[in-house]
């Protein structure tokens, strides 16, 4: 992630390519496109954010007018003019967020927007001009939706110039402290405070869970916890409080987050493209588990033997299955 930060930095002091963010949700995708428009040249201008998603299922013209306005009397119901988000951009960014909602026929509209700045608002033959820095976002499987033809190869080549795929927040657990710090500087967690024993416990208790939802998952359980220094009345929360709250309200461990996504690919197993092509991508999919799984202590007996019947029953595998393929004494 330094790395992903360090690119981002440096490429955000001459921006002028488009930019395309992936990663799941939450890992923080909204909030690198506007740390990217603050370091920039344009950071005195505007910062639109376009919810694409808002797009799906909404007619046709509605979403060019969002994009490029629409001059009075474009469509029904286009009773006055309006100016579109790239006209807004000028001078700025325009941050399109989840682009696989973009109807294609407003996808090959924006490329021409992008290469040559040059829009025509709906309804009108003017041709206007906006000096915008795109960067455009995703949680979705990029090449899924270009086979699926969600999204246009052309669009995506014009749009991608810099890609950087943005790791989920389980596989950045040193994030976490700067994390915190930037989320107890804004409004709603300013009046959230700790005692820094508790603070240490917090950091160690969020990078052993699994966070599914990132981010956001740091925020909901940030919102518990403001209400609970409401009680009785304010207060720094304590350690014990903080394992109270985890002991109370279980959050997943990174360990039983890849368990769980071990099971869940075995039981899919006879509906994936795979089981067509032989067991052994089985045994491959068994094999990483097994290795993993094999280092932690919950996984053997107090001789220290591997305790295959143990993991059986966590994989949802036979025992002989992991006994014959990997004998374990």
């Amino acid at each position: 992630m330094q790395k992903i930060l360090r690119e981002l930095t440096i490429l955000a002091q001459g921006m002028g390519h488009p930019v395309l963010l992936l990663g799941e949700t939450g890992t923080g995708k909204t909030t690198l496109a506007r740390q990217l428009h603050q370091l920039s040249v344009k950071a005195e201008n505007s910062f639109q954010h376009v919810v694409c998603g808002e797009f799906r299922g909404a007619d046709l013209n509605l979403v060019k007018s969002q994009l490029f306005g629409h001059v009075k009397g474009a469509f029904t119901g286009a009773e006055t003019q309006k100016s579109g988000m790239l006209e807004e951009a000028d001078g700025g960014t325009l941050f399109l967020d989840e682009i696989g909602d973009i109807p294609l026929e407003v996808q090959r509209l924006l490329i021409d927007a992008v290469e040559s700045k040059r829009f025509r608002t709906l309804g009108s033959l003017d041709v206007q001009e906006s000096d915008f820095q795109l960067i455009c976002a995703t949680n979705r499987d990029v090449e899924e939706m270009l086979q699926t033809n969600e999204l246009s190869q052309d669009f995506h080549f014009r749009i991608s110039s810099f890609r950087y795929i943005i790791p989920p927040l389980r596989e950045r657990p040193e994030d976490i402290p700067v994390i915190l710090a930037d989320l107890q500087e804004t409004e709603h967690y300013l009046k959230l405070e700790f005692e820094e024993t508790a603070m240490d416990e917090l950091i160690r208790r969020l990078q052993q869970s699994s966070l599914s939802g990132n981010v956001r998952d740091v925020q909901r359980i940030l919102d518990h916890l403001v209400l609970q220094s409401q009680m009785p009345q304010s207060h720094a929360l304590t350690q014990k409080e903080i394992s109270n709250y985890f002991a109370e309200n279980r959050e997943p461990t990174q360990d039983e987050f890849f368990v769980d996504t071990v099971q869940e690919l075995l039981q899919q197993w006879p509906q994936t493209s795979f089981a067509k092509r032989g067991e052994k991508w089985r045994d491959a999919l068994l094999d990483v588990a097994l290795k993993e799984l094999a280092e932690r202590p919950e996984y053997k007996k107090k001789s220290g033997e591997l305790n295959i019947h143990k993991l059986a029953t966590i994989l949802g595998v036979d025992h002989k299955t992991i006994k014959s393929r990997y004998p374990i004494s």
